[in-house]
C-alpha cells in the first residue's frame, strides 16, 4: 500500500520539530484534549497580543515616526540672514515714460500717459483700475512696467567688506529689489542666471547686520523668509517725500531637519525638501511659500479665468487680459477680508507641507530717522541660542528590532523560527512527493512482470489443448 502524507499530517509534522513555544503541546501524542485545549488558548492570546502591538508600532512609524526637539548648541550652526524686499517710492523712469509716448498715436497720448502712470501705481489690491484701458489691450505688461520703472543704484553692504546683490523683482507690490531670496528664478523679472546661495551667519560674527546705501527714495519694506514670496502682511512702510534712516533689529527662528530624514517618505515626514516639488506652476523648487501662491493661482483661474501679470509663469497664455484685471482686484479684496479658519478651509484643498528647513523672521524694534542724506535702510538679527531639530524617534532599523522583540516576548519568534518553518514544510513536501513518486514507480514496474506471467500461462496452455483435441479426432 502506497504511503500518502496528508495535510494534517505534514502540520503535525512542522509543528512538532520548530522551535516555537507550546505548539509542541499541540501536536504531542500524550497531550490530552484538555491539554490541547488549553495550550490553543495561550498561544492564541500571546499570538494575538503580539501581532497587535507590532500593528501598533508599525502605524506610529508609518504615520508619526519623527520628532521635533530643541538644540541649544548655538557655537555649532549658522542662521541665514533676513530676507529684504524693498520697493522704492520713486518708481518712474521720466525718459522711458516720454519714449514711450513719442512712439504712440499723439491723439492717444493723454490716454497713453494716463495708463502708464496707472500701471507704475498698481499692485495687487488696485489692479482693477488698470481695466479701464481696454483700448490697450494686447501690450505686455511686464516689460512695460520693466521698462517705465526707474533703476536706482542703490548697493547693500554686509560685514567683513562683503557686497550684496539686490535683484530686480517683480511682486504683488510691483517693481521691488530682493536680497537673499532662494525663490529668485521665481521673482527676477530679469533673466536671472546667478546661483541662489543664502547668506548665512553665526556667532561668531558678532554683530551681523547689512546696510542699503545710495538710495534715490524712501522705501515700502518687506521682511520675509528666503523660501517665501513678500507679501504686505509683513511690511514697514515709510512715509512718502522725506529722506530717512531706517534701522530694523529681527529675531530668528529656525527649523532643520535631520539628513536621515530625506529617506523616509514625505507623508512620514509631513514636510519637503525643496527638490521634492510637485507644483505645477513651480516644477523646479518647492516652498511652502509657493504652494500657496500656486493655491491661490488655482482660485484666480477658477473665478477670473487667467492669472495677474505679477508673478512669472511659463505659460503665458494664463496672464490675464486688462478687462480681466477687475475680477482679480475683486476676488484679491475678498480674500484679505477672510478669518484665518475661512482661508485654512479655502486653501487647505491644496494640501501644502511645510518645509523640512525653513526659518521665521519676527520684527523685534526699529527706528527711523529724519535727515538730509540720502535714504538708507539697515538691518540686523540677533544670534538666536535656541532652533528646533526635526529628528527620527523611528528609523526602519528601529521597526525591525522592535518587531523581532516583541514578537519574541510574546511568541518566541526570530528570524531562525521563521527559517525552520519553511524548511520543515518544504522537507515534508519533498519527502511526499518523492514517496508518491517511487509508489508509483513500483506499481508500473510490478504490472509488466503481472502481464508476462499471464501471458506465458496462455502460452503454454494453448498448446496443451491443441494436443487434446488431435487426440480425440
Amino acid at each position: 500500500m502506497a504511503y500518502r502524507l496528508t495535510f494534517t499530517k505534514a502540520i503535525q509534522s512542522v509543528l512538532s520539530r520548530t522551535s516555537l513555544h507550546g505548539v509542541f503541546h499541540l501536536v504531542h501524542a500524550r497531550s490530552t484534549y484538555f491539554e490541547k485545549v488549553l495550550w490553543f488558548g495561550f498561544i492564541t492570546m500571546a499570538l494575538t497580543g503580539g501581532c497587535y502591538t507590532v500593528g501598533i508600532f508599525w502605524l506610529r512609524y508609518w504615520t508619526n515616526p519623527t520628532v521635533i526637539a530643541l538644540d541649544r548648541d548655538y557655537h555649532l550652526w549658522n542662521t541665514t540672514f533676513p530676507s529684504l524686499t524693498v520697493c522704492f517710492q520713486k518708481r518712474l523712469n521720466e525718459r522711458a515714460r516720454d519714449e514711450l509716448i513719442e512712439r504712440i498715436d499723439p491723439e492717444l497720448a493723454p490716454r497713453y500717459a494716463e495708463f502708464l502712470d496707472t500701471l507704475l501705481d498698481s499692485d495687487i489690491e488696485n489692479v482693477g483700475r488698470l481695466a479701464e484701458f481696454d483700448e490697450f489691450e494686447g501690450v505686455n505688461l511686464r516689460e512695460l512696467l520693466n521698462e517705465l520703472t526707474d533703476r536706482p543704484n542703490a548697493i547693500i553692504a554686509m560685514e567683513g567688506d562683503l557686497q550684496g546683490t539686490l535683484v530686480r523683482t517683480l511682486t504683488e507690490m510691483g517693481i521691488c529689489y530682493t536680497f537673499n531670496s532662494a525663490l529668485t528664478r521665481y521673482l527676477s523679472i530679469d533673466p536671472y542666471t546667478g546661483e541662489e546661495k543664502l547668506y548665512q551667519v553665526s556667532v561668531f560674527n558678532g554683530e551681523a547686520s547689512a546696510t542699503i546705501s545710495n538710495c534715490t527714495s524712501n522705501a515700502n519694506i518687506y521682511f520675509h523668509s528666503p523660501y517665501e514670496m513678500p507679501t504686505i502682511r509683513k511690511s514697514l512702510l515709510l512715509e512718502r517725500g522725506f529722506f530717512t534712516f531706517t534701522k530694523m533689529d529681527f529675531n530668528a527662528l529656525a527649523i532643520t531637519s535631520d539628513p536621515a530624514l530625506k529617506y523616509l517618505s514625505i507623508k512620514q515626514r509631513k514636510c519637503r525638501f525643496p527638490h521634492e516639488s510637485n507644483l505645477r506652476f513651480f516644477p523646479e523648487y518647492y516652498s511652502y511659500g509657493l504652494c500657496l501662491l500656486e493655491c491661490k493661482f488655482y482660485l484666480f483661474l477658477k473665478h477670473c479665468d487667467c492669472v495677474p501679470y505679477f508673478y512669472q509663469i511659463a505659460d503665458r497664455s494664463k496672464y490675464c487680459k486688462l478687462t480681466q484685471l477687475a475680477c482679480v482686484e475683486l476676488y484679491q479684496s475678498y480674500i484679505s477680508f477672510l478669518t484665518a479658519d475661512e482661508l485654512r478651509e479655502i486653501f487647505g484643498a491644496c494640501n501644502c507641507m511645510k518645509n523640512c528647513d525653513d526659518v521665521t523672521f519676527t520684527l523685534q524694534q526699529y527706528g527711523s530717522t529724519f535727515w538730509f542724506n540720502d535714504p538708507v535702510i539697515k538691518w540686523s538679527i540677533r544670534i538666536p541660542k535656541i532652533r528646533y531639530s526635526r529628528r527620527i524617534i523611528y528609523a526602519f532599523i528601529d521597526a525591525l528590532v522592535s518587531t523581532g522583540s516583541i514578537l519574541e516576548f510574546f511568541f518566541g519568534f526570530s528570524i531562525i523560527t521563521l527559517i525552520e518553518v519553511g524548511y520543515f514544510s518544504l522537507r515534508s513536501l519533498v519527502v511526499s512527493c518523492l514517496r508518491s513518486k517511487s509508489t508509483q514507480t513500483f506499481c508500473r514496474r510490478q504490472r509488466p512482470k503481472e502481464n508476462r506471467a499471464k501471458n506465458k500461462q496462455v502460452l503454454v496452455s494453448k498448446p496443451i489443448v491443441e494436443e487434446k483435441q488431435i487426440k480425440l479426432k
